[in-house]
């Protein structure tokens, strides 16, 4: 990033990158021993789910590799060509904890439609558009029962390289250039090296992997920004009233970016890309759960460069959207959404709503598609047919 950004970076402090690096490197061959035998267990059981052809996406890096952008693109070909499909990805132990991830198929997913949402003990169930998306603590009970349910023609299970039980029908590993770089969890944020590919029956690269190392045999994808909006185009399909679109053209002011995603700075160089450079950039961790004092702060940051604007990711307007929809319910508006599902009701949260909707009313954010090979696809829909 080039020296004139100001950067905030909240993913961790310095004592938590030296805990890591030094723990982790004290730990590693423990937690390296226990994996790899947890993980040849498994392998040894593996087995096909009857029902509907099952389609994993996965990669070997924790968070950052495109596999959102590519589950979106997989399933937006196989609606086009006559299917009806499911997606499962996992749950957290509370409805909230993985929110923004649900909230953005379901948006991509409702073609404008309002996406019906049923709540269960465990595993939250919406349809939208025709299709359905399972978010269940145990992921594997969650394609279990996709695969069987009537009407379903493909499951699609997002971030499942390491399922290492289910034996699917297309096994879809993402690589990334930081797995070329990265180290093994603890020490870094890989969950497995190279070999992972090996169990892949497609290995598709992010572009920045060209370099002449294994796997061999792999085509390539990219990830595309598609088009920029305001945040309140993600409460169409969830509130019945029209929301407000942000007056001021993003390109016309200056801007305040932030990303809490898996490789913020892929985020930075895209709107580099789009001639979007901003002012100044915060990165927080992969899926951060945005509190009052992360929120104060971007305020301070646009207040300190003069910025009238903010831009970030789909994924993040997501997880700031239960707020907003909290705020909405106690104005009485009819919400999609059960009451579990949006920002719970603690002692702090007019004071989270009040700074939530100070960036929501002046933020964009950006979509990404994924751009795959040919190959890839007609490889997905002969195994789907």
């Amino acid at each position: 990033m080039p020296a004139k950004y100001h950067i905030v970076d909240r993913r961790r402090t310095a004592l938590q990158s030296l805990g890591q690096s030094t723990l982790g490197t004290l730990f590693l061959p423990a937690y390296r021993a226990v994996f790899n035998l947890r993980r040849e267990r498994y392998l040894s059981q593996r087995a096909r789910i009857p029902g509907a052809p099952i389609v994993t996406v996965g990669g070997t890096l924790i968070g950052g590799s495109g596999k959102t952008p590519v589950t979106c693109a997989l399933h937006e070909t196989a609606v086009q060509a006559g299917k009806r499909g499911a997606i499962v990805l996992k749950c957290g132990k509370t409805p909230q904890r993985y929110i923004d991830e649900l909230l953005l198929y379901a948006g991509r997913l409702a073609g404008g439609a309002r996406p019906c949402v049923t709540l269960r003990e465990d595993h939250i169930l919406i349809e939208a558009g025709g299709s359905i998306i399972c978010a269940h603590k145990r992921k594997l009970d969650g394609v279990r029962m996709m695969a069987g349910r009537e009407g379903v023609d493909f499951v699609i299970v997002d971030d499942a390289q390491q399922l290492f039980s289910l034996q699917p029908a297309l096994s879809i590993c993402l690589l990334h250039p930081k797995d070329y770089s990265g180290r093994l969890f603890p020490q870094g944020m890989l969950r497995e090296g190279l070999e992972a590919t090996e169990r892949a029956d497609l290995v598709l690269a992010r572009t920045g992997c060209e370099v002449s190392k294994p796997p061999a045999t792999k085509s390539y994808f990219c990830v595309n920004a598609e088009g920029i909006s305001p945040l309140n185009e993600l409460l169409k399909p969830w509130v019945e009233c029209e929301p407000e679109l942000a007056a001021s053209s993003l390109y016309d002011v200056k801007r305040v970016s932030f990303a809490g995603i898996g490789w913020p700075e892929g985020f930075e160089e895209s709107l580099e890309e789009m001639n979007l450079a901003p002012s100044a950039m915060a990165r927080f961790s992969d899926h951060h759960h945005f509190g009052v004092r992360d929120l104060r702060m971007l305020e301070i940051l646009r207040e300190k460069h003069g910025a009238e604007a903010f831009v970030t990711t789909e994924k993040d307007g997501c997880r700031l959207l239960p707020i907003i929809l909290r705020a909405l319910h106690g104005e009485g508006c009819d919400i999609g959404l059960p009451e579990e599902l949006i920002a719970p009701t603690t002692h702090y949260i007019p004071d989270l709503v009040v700074a939530a909707q100070r960036i929501w009313n002046c933020a964009y954010y950006v979509k990404v598609n994924a751009q795959l090979p040919s190959e890839a696809l007609d490889r997905f829909l002969e195994v789907i047919a």
